[in-house]
């Protein structure tokens, strides 16, 4: 799963860590589109990427007018 994924690039995994950036900066560009296009104010990630919690959110880029709880 996608848990495993981040454990393998955090131990060193070249291809893991090329598909976690691959991965970090769709989950970016996703939520942005979102903000963009709809004007809301939160955005809140379900599914398959919740098990990630604390990682994901430290690894998603921040912009100066979004803030990632």
């Amino acid at each position: 799963g996608v848990a495993a994924l981040f454990d393998a690039a955090d131990a060193g995994d070249a291809e893991a860590a090329a598909v976690r950036r691959d991965l970090i900066v769709g989950v970016a560009a996703a939520v942005r589109l979102l903000v963009l296009t709809t004007g809301v104010d939160l955005v809140v990630v379900g599914g398959g990427l919740t098990v990630l919690g604390e990682r994901l959110r430290d690894a998603v880029p921040r912009d100066g007018d979004v803030q990632v709880h």
